[in-house]
């Protein structure tokens, strides 16, 4: 509503961090900004008071832990500026956004989307039509979880869920990656020791290699997810075993 048509938006100091400055005289549009901050109970009163609040006696019992603290979420006014605000170009927006979403129609979309669904339920994932929840900027999500049967049992059910901002091309991407994280790091598969970039690794070399069989250009979006995941070497053990388990999944 601050700005109609806004796609790809930044604080200043994201842009500036980018290296791409606003442009003079432009308006930042308005939004809310989840800010976290701590409250304390101040002896003798039954509320809390902010952190921010106490006296040079209070904060030294609470960096010493005599006095406990919670955590709050609270929301401040802040402003965010379109890339049509800024000096960025449409080709720049690759390394400015490698978590955007990706355009494109797929041919035979329907037609795929059904296959990819009946390859779902082979393996007990239903393609949800409509997500659980809202889902931000997260593409799609594969959940487990239970319901209640009719026969008043708790039934174990698995299912992916897809973000109705996708694309088509950004769907069947979406739906293979999901797919590989249910076939391979599922509860019954027994990866439970694979650490969360080492799924995501295998995950979207997955959805990558399925989608450049059938033609399916990804590239500018996976190539950036999988090099975010492999920048911390540490956190990424036995590529090789983690590609034979790919091989075997796709």
């Amino acid at each position: 509503m601050g700005f109609s048509g806004a796609e790809a938006v930044g604080s200043f100091t994201f842009w500036k961090n980018k290296e791409y400055s606003v442009q003079k005289g432009e308006k930042g549009i308005k939004i809310l900004v989840p800010t976290k901050y701590q409250t304390f109970e101040r002896e003798g009163k039954k509320y809390q008071v902010g952190v921010k609040y106490a006296s040079k006696e209070e904060k030294e019992a609470i960096k010493k832990g005599d006095m406990k603290t919670k955590d709050h979420i609270g929301y401040v006014a802040g402003y965010v500026f379109d890339i049509s605000q800024t000096n960025a170009k449409a080709e720049d927006l690759p390394s400015i956004f490698p978590n955007r979403w990706i355009d494109g129609k797929v041919e035979n979309y329907d037609e795929m989307f059904r296959s990819l669904k009946e390859l779902g339920r082979k393996i007990d994932v239903e393609i949800l039509d409509k997500p659980f929840q809202e889902l931000g900027t997260a593409k799609g999500s594969y959940v487990e979880y239970q319901v209640l049967n009719s026969r008043g049992e708790m039934e174990n059910r698995k299912a992916i869920e897809l973000n109705p901002c996708n694309s088509e091309l950004h769907n069947v991407k979406t739906v293979i990656h999901e797919l590989a994280h249910a076939k391979l790091h599922g509860t019954e598969s027994g990866n439970h020791d694979r650490t969360h970039p080492e799924k995501e690794f295998q995950a979207e070399m997955t959805a990558y290699t399925v989608c450049s069989h059938f033609n399916l250009d990804t590239s500018d979006y996976s190539l950036h997810y999988l090099h975010h995941y492999i920048e911390d070497h540490t956190q990424i053990n036995d590529k090789l075993a983690l590609l034979e388990e790919v091989k075997g999944t796709v």
